[in-house]
């Protein structure tokens, strides 16, 4: 059997050894974008890259 717990915590003290919790402090501004979330409720169309593709494109 599986045994989750036993994995999660292997993995979970590899990565604390390795300090991959810890990220460096950006020297740019902070940036916040709030995306319109996916909830498309009809057939895709070019409505959704606009609300979509816009804000990943000025995220970039």
């Amino acid at each position: 059997m599986y045994d989750f717990a036993k994995i999660e915590r292997k993995w979970r003290q590899k990565w604390t050894e390795q300090n991959l919790y810890i990220t460096p402090d950006s020297p740019k501004n902070k940036f916040y974008l709030l995306e319109m979330y996916a909830y498309p409720s009809g057939d895709i169309h070019i409505g959704h890259f606009r609300n979509y593709g816009v804000g990943d494109t000025v995220w970039r």
